[in-house]
């Protein structure tokens, strides 16, 4: 009866420990996105017809979720209104660098972005926007915002 009982414990244990050939997936590798943000005139804007002219700038970096969309914000600024002459030249831009880690490139990205208003004297109103992604990897991202 020994014999039995020792070969049904030892079935039981070889059944009870199968064999799983599959491995952990690997953690997500962390690759650093740098984002060059910039602003600064697009033109000569001394002509009197300029005169009152005005504008708004907002800039943001975030990050992305690719699956779902939804966005966190990193970083942003507001510029408020100000002459345009105010703002710095072409020769002589404002600029900005951050670097970004990402957990999983796969899954999130990192987006900059900016709004620009324009109003006149008379008040009268435009605006422009853009935005860009990083691209995969350590990626860089140059965004100017030129008013």
């Amino acid at each position: 009866m020994k014999p039995a009982l020792l070969l049904v414990a030892l079935i039981s244990l070889l059944v009870s420990c199968s064999r799983d050939n599959s491995l952990p997936a690997p953690p997500p590798q962390t690759v650093t996105k740098t984002v060059a943000v910039s602003f600064a005139q697009d033109k000569d804007y001394s002509a009197p017809i300029f005169d009152g002219v005005e504008a708004e700038l907002r800039m943001s970096i975030a990050r992305v979720n690719k699956q779902t969309g939804a966005a966190i914000l990193i970083w942003d600024t507001l510029v408020p209104y100000r002459s345009l002459r105010q703002y710095p030249s072409m020769q002589q831009p404002w600029r900005m660098m951050k670097q970004l880690p990402v957990q999983d490139d796969h899954r999130e990205s990192i987006t900059a972005s900016y709004s620009i208003r324009y109003r006149d004297a008379l008040n009268q109103q435009s605006m422009r926007a853009a935005n860009d992604f990083a691209g995969n990897g350590s990626a860089s991202l140059s965004f100017h915002a030129g008013l």
